[in-house]
């Protein structure tokens, strides 16, 4: 076997997809001829770690491999679509979810990634119990826990409007999202910080939002995530909202969210994405080919893709979907 993998240096390779849901740049490279390695990073597809796949560009990943065409035989199983960690038909689930039991885990965890990086592979072969322990020994000492935001109403928070505004002004200084939370009949609660990628909401926090409404930030120009949709349906908010770099976007549902089949929209969604994506492969490929960089690129492509997503979603499953362009 070694001296067979030996002799294929500098084969051709082809590439192989291992996820049921590649993004459009793997599809279209599992499509192509095989060629060497070196014609492959060339390319506009690149490696398989090359931020010129859509899944790296996002969040490192990639489930493609470039196999040499005559190791086929010797590893049957390869090129079969089989579903991976967050997957369409997969059984293994995408996130795991942590309880309020575990909170402080969930902090130290959140610590440890801001303060020092990547947990420490150790952790997951620990019990459960253990982790927390073990990190704060880590950390040297006891995590540090986020501000409680007062619900007194801060007079840039009075109005929607005026928290509209707001939001926005925080997220272009640090590029971090932020969100607010107003109750059913319109008054302040809260509001708070998140990452560049989402907001965590502890379960105190998010339970405000019952019958609610909640207005947040996306540094970029993309509308709601199914993300955003799910956490307004578990919550029969009146409306989600985005606050995004040159659009305003709102989804509330036309009559009540028990008339949405968020189970059925999951699906749709994924199905849709993938359907965008390659709908707007080829203007991501014109920005690139007119020198625009891959990730500006990319963000500018998803505006089109999650626009189109939702304005063609959006009357299927009984939800009202706007965008406007922001006037501040």
């Amino acid at each position: 076997m070694a001296k067979k993998l030996k002799s294929l240096k500098g084969a051709k390779l082809k590439n192989i997809i291992l996820s049921s849901n590649p993004c459009p740049i793997c599809i279209d490279a599992a499509r192509q001829l095989p060629m060497v390695k070196t014609k492959w990073r060339n390319s506009r597809w690149g490696l398989t770690d090359s931020k010129k796949r859509y899944c790296n560009l996002k969040a490192n990943s990639c489930h493609c491999i470039l196999v040499p065409p005559q190791m086929m035989d010797l590893l049957p199983d390869v090129g079969e679509r089989i579903p991976l960690r967050g997957d369409r038909r997969s059984d293994i689930r995408g996130i795991i979810e942590i309880g309020p039991n575990e909170l402080e885990l969930q902090l130290l965890m959140d610590e440890y990634n801001f303060t020092v990086g990547t947990l420490p592979s150790e952790i997951y072969d620990m019990p459960l119990e253990e982790v927390a322990e073990y990190l704060r020994g880590l950390l040297g000492g006891t995590p540090v826990l986020p501000p409680i935001v007062p619900s007194v109403v801060p007079p840039a928070m009075a109005t929607v409007k005026k928290a509209q505004k707001y939001l926005w002004s925080e997220t272009e200084k640090d590029g971090l999202e932020m969100g607010v939370i107003f109750s059913r009949d319109g008054k302040y609660m809260l509001n708070k910080k998140g990452t560049k990628h989402y907001i965590r909401w502890s379960a105190e926090e998010a339970n405000k939002a019952k019958g609610g409404t909640m207005w947040h930030t996306h540094p970029h120009d993309v509308a709601h995530s199914f993300q955003d949709v799910e956490f307004a349906a578990a919550r029969n908010m009146k409306e989600m909202g985005v606050i995004a770099e040159k659009h305003i976007y709102s989804i509330k549902p036309k009559t009540t969210w028990a008339e949405v089949d968020i189970y059925s929209l999951k699906y749709a969604y994924t199905r849709q994405k993938d359907i965008m994506r390659t709908k707007y492969l080829p203007y991501y490929n014109r920005l690139i080919a007119g020198g625009i960089p891959s990730q500006k690129a990319a963000y500018a492509a998803n505006h089109y893709c999650f626009l189109d997503l939702w304005d063609n979603l959006a009357p299927r499953f009984n939800l009202t979907f706007s965008a406007k362009r922001k006037g501040f």
